[in-house]
């Protein structure tokens, strides 16, 4: 939900009321953008559901690769060097933001690499690297609040992967 500062008592408020719920102001609603915004939503909450199942369906994730029928088994595209020793050792796939907030700047940056290389959303060691260090610092951000701690990581990247356009 995008917030707006009132122009009136300069509080944060929604950019979809009607009007500010602290002084009573009236807000400029942008005709249309509710239509836009609400295709907009449905699109992200698809992408997000296919690119957490998705995750899922890989054998770096859990499912080996030998209990799935006619799938034939595939690479990744990205360059394996010695280069790509820092991402050893993501295994916050599955976990939640509590446990993200409490790992190690190695693990997360290796989990976030992962999300890159399976989101097709980079082929080269240095592209990968520049990448997963923003697609932390998002989901870094995007679970900072402890209400939000039961949240799975894998949502909170496929999330931030769209925002950062990756997908």
């Amino acid at each position: 939900m995008a917030l707006i500062k009132c122009k009136e008592c300069g509080e944060k408020i929604s950019k979809i009321v009607e009007a500010c719920p602290h002084c009573g102001n009236p807000s400029k609603k942008q005709s249309g953008s509710t239509e836009c915004g609400s295709l907009t939503t449905i699109i992200a909450i698809a992408l997000t559901i296919w690119f957490v199942f998705s995750l899922y369906n890989d054998s770096q994730y859990g499912v080996p690769q030998t209990t799935t029928v006619n799938r034939p088994v595939t690479t990744t595209p990205a360059v394996v060097s010695d280069q790509s020793k820092w991402r050893k050792g993501g295994n916050l796939h599955n976990g939640t933001a509590r446990e993200w907030r409490e790992a190690t700047e190695n693990n997360k940056l290796a989990t976030s690499a992962d999300f890159i290389i399976r989101a097709n959303a980079a082929t080269t060691e240095p592209l990968i690297k520049s990448r997963a260090i923003e697609l932390k610092k998002c989901i870094t951000e995007a679970t900072n609040d402890p209400k939000l701690y039961s949240m799975k990581i894998a949502e909170a990247g496929a999330g931030c992967i769209i925002l950062m356009g990756y997908d």
